[in-house]
Parts: C-alpha cells; structure tokens; sequence
C-alpha cells in the first residue's frame, strides 16, 4: 500500500514564522508554483478562522475538514466563512479570484503565467490590492505583484481573526469592501411556463 504523503493542514502545523517562509517561497518559485503556494496559505487560514468560530472538539472538526467532510474543500470554507460574516465582501471575492487563478495554474496542462491576459485581468480585479496599499512601498507595477499583494492583506486580515493581538491590521480588515449589487430573482420554473402557456395557445388556436 502506498503511504500517504502528509501536509500541514493547520496554521499551528506549518513551521515558523509561517507567513515569512511562505512569502520567501512565493518570491523564489515560478508563477504556477507562487500561485499554488499562495492559496494553500490561505486556505489554511481560512480553516483556522473558521474553526475558531465553532465547538473546540476534535472529531468534529476531522467531520467537517477532512475525509470529503462539508469544508474540506477551499470553495466551501469561503462560502461558509462569508456565510457566517467570518470574512466581508472584499475578502470574499478576491478570495474566489484566486481560488479561480490557484485552479488554472494547479490542473493547466499547458504553461501559464501571470501576464497571460485572462489570468492578469483576473489579477487587476482583486479588491484589496486595487484598495489598500502598503506602508512605504509603491504599488505593484505587475499582474504577479498584485497577487502576492492580495495573499499578503487576506493572510494578515485572516489570522486577525484568530490572533487579534499579534496581527498588523485592524480587527475589520477582513471585513472590509463593498457589497456586491444585489441581483433579482429569477425562477427557472417561469420560462417552462411561458412556453407551456405558449403552446396551449397555439392548440387552441389551431382548432
């Protein structure tokens, strides 16, 4: 039997100091490998954020994040996370973006980087690095920089909400960012209706 290869999947499993490590790893690897990395992080924080809404119990927290459990996954822990007003309306669409950008780059066959067009106007529509800047520096002059940017706001703003006392931002930076314009409701059921009613109409016109 093939032993399985383990990964941290806590912020306390991952070495320290864990953002460092990872924002040197980002720098040092390709645009496919910064991607990938950059998301993980997240998505392990968003975990930890997450769990520290919930019953601090063991075996419920294995049902929910691991073995096919309900937030397994990194697009679930985003709804649920925005569901339960964990993250605002910001974090939850750039979050969304890069969880777009992580897949593309995790089960592209072909080579991809971050200054192919689709990839790069996903990059420009990030609302975090487009909002807040960082002290002393310049904003990023390219579509990479603008995700590294991203994964540095959501990585400080999610662990603000684990570990308030220790972050650089304030406690609603995570909850920052416009809502978005609300959509009407539409029934899928009404379409069928409109073509049934059409139809009986041409019966009856029919006799």
């Amino acid at each position: 039997m093939t032993k399985k290869i383990k990964t941290a999947k806590h912020h306390s499993q991952l070495p320290g100091p864990s953002y460092l490590i990872t924002s040197q790893a980002m720098a040092q690897e390709s645009d496919r490998g910064c991607a990938i990395i950059g998301t993980a992080y997240l998505d392990i924080l968003l975990r930890s954020s997450i769990e520290h809404q919930i019953r601090p119990m063991a075996d419920l927290r294995q049902k929910l994040f691991e073995n096919r459990g309900a937030m397994q996954d990194f697009s679930a822990r985003i709804t649920i996370a925005y569901a339960f007003k964990i993250i605002g309306h910001g974090a939850y669409a750039d979050l969304n973006i890069m969880r777009e950008i992580r897949n593309a780059f995790a089960h592209g066959a072909e080579v991809l980087s971050f200054d192919r067009d689709d990839i790069g106007e996903l990059c420009r529509a990030l609302w975090y690095p487009a909002n807040v800047g960082r002290p002393n520096k310049p904003p990023p002059d390219t579509t990479r920089g603008l995700f590294v940017l991203g994964v540095e706001h959501l990585s400080d703003g999610l662990f603000s909400t684990t570990h308030p006392a220790l972050s650089l931002s304030e406690p609603q930076f995570i909850h920052w960012g416009t809502e978005p314009a609300a959509q009407p409701p539409s029934s899928p059921k009404k379409p069928k209706e409109r073509a049934r009613q059409g139809h009986q109409s041409s019966q009856r016109a029919g006799k």
